[in-house]
């Protein structure tokens, strides 16, 4: 089954959704049983600007929230401070691509064009801090934070999430963070929503001019999904352990012995 990727639209406003997700059992076993759990989310799509600047709605969303996602775009920094360069992209086979060059200019209302860059790695590495920052000052003892790494489709090199990070946004940026993660939890994810092209130069199966999907019947997002599936983990572990101190100590261990952990590529 094909399914049609979703047309590019930038978050103009905040929105709310609610997202159902159930994890079934292939087989009835006891693993299975205790590994079967449902969820419903409530979600808080907010434009990245209003999130690094902490706007007053920001404020008063991110304490409550259990799950942060952080996504950082190394094509957003500014031309001068791209400290990597990108996989050639699906036009272009035999030349690395500059993602500076094709992206609209200032001022540009084209949505079907890149956004413009727009962030020096120092002002970058000053709004995470911020947000970070802020997040330690309300304290949430359930509170996770997912850094999701974008375009991994046009990484040149394999590299683990945070390898990435420090080689994209500096070592300031990986020392900033790994200052908060003496606070709570973080974790870093390697993402792209496009995917790579089943072709010999493995390309991102995307088009910087249409900001669009270059094929839709290649279309396999990358680890998208391990952002949710690492905190449902978190949860799921959570649930299983027995408020009762004496089944806690009986039947804790056994549980989670047995529970069946997400694969998180």
């Amino acid at each position: 089954m094909v399914l049609d990727p979703p047309a590019y639209r930038p978050t103009d406003d905040p929105s709310d959704l609610m997202w159902y997700f159930q994890r079934r059992p292939k087989r009835m076993s006891k693993a299975h049983s205790i590994s079967t759990h449902a969820h419903l989310l409530h979600i808080h799509d907010i434009r990245g600007d209003e999130s690094l600047h902490l706007s007053e709605q920001i404020r008063q969303i991110l304490p409550d929230s259990e799950l942060i996602l952080i996504a950082l775009d190394p094509t957003l920094l500014a031309q001068g401070d791209m400290a990597i360069r990108f996989r050639s992209l699906p036009f272009h086979e035999t030349e690395q691509v500059d993602i500076s060059s094709l992206i609209a200019p200032q001022g540009s209302t084209d949505l079907h064009t890149p956004l413009p860059a727009e962030y020096s790695q120092t002002e970058y590495v000053q709004y995470v801090n911020g947000v970070l920052t802020f997040l330690e000052q309300h304290k949430n003892a359930n509170r996770r934070v997912a850094l999701c790494l974008m375009k991994k489709d046009q990484w040149l090199r394999d590299a683990s999430p945070w390898d990435y990070l420090q080689m994209a946004f500096g070592k300031t940026m990986f020392d900033c963070i790994q200052s908060h993660r003496r606070q709570f939890v973080i974790e870093a994810f390697a993402v792209s929503s496009a995917g790579i092209l089943h072709t010999p130069l493995g390309q991102a199966n995307y088009n910087p001019y249409t900001a669009a999907i270059d094929d839709p019947y290649q279309w396999e997002p990358l680890g998208v999904e391990a952002p949710f599936f690492w905190f449902f983990q978190l949860l799921e572990k959570r649930a299983l352990r027995p408020t009762n101190r004496i089944d806690r100590f009986l039947f804790q261990e056994q549980r989670l012995r047995i529970y069946m952990p997400y694969i998180l590529r």
